[in-house]
């Protein structure tokens, strides 16, 4: 369940500013208050296993698990599908490239050419 906040902001628009998501949660009351000559109030309970607090504005959040138990089952990984497998594997010669490249451009040339070549890329001796 996730709830977003707006307000006016300075210049007259609306923007969204807070936004609070709940997991495992449900409903445990909703009550209702009339009194004359007041504005009527409706208070509801919420129940959550947990929760995620955003402040979009002063980009700071706040997260609580309540039951670290079930953690998993709040959590579902994600499905495996063949899409998402062709880009789990690694070609090492390209990997070995890959760090001899970084490793000249960050400054540790020999660190980095013993990786590459151990990976299977081919470094210039000259390195």
């Amino acid at each position: 369940m996730g709830f977003d906040f707006y307000r006016i902001n300075r210049f007259g628009r609306w923007e969204k500013y807070y936004y609070i998501q709940l997991k495992g949660a449900f409903l445990s009351a909703i009550h209702h208050q009339i009194i004359q000559n007041q504005l009527d109030t409706e208070t509801i309970t919420v129940s959550y296993e947990f929760i995620l607090c955003q402040h979009l504005i002063a980009n700071t959040e706040f997260s609580y698990l309540a039951l670290p138990e079930n953690y998993n089952r709040l959590f579902l990984p994600n499905s495996k599908n063949q899409t998402n497998n062709r880009f789990k594997t690694l070609n090492s010669k390209a990997i070995g490239r890959l760090l001899a490249a970084g490793g000249v451009y960050n400054g540790n040339i020999e660190g980095f050419r013993d990786t590459a070549e151990k990976l299977g890329g081919r470094c210039n001796k000259r390195l």
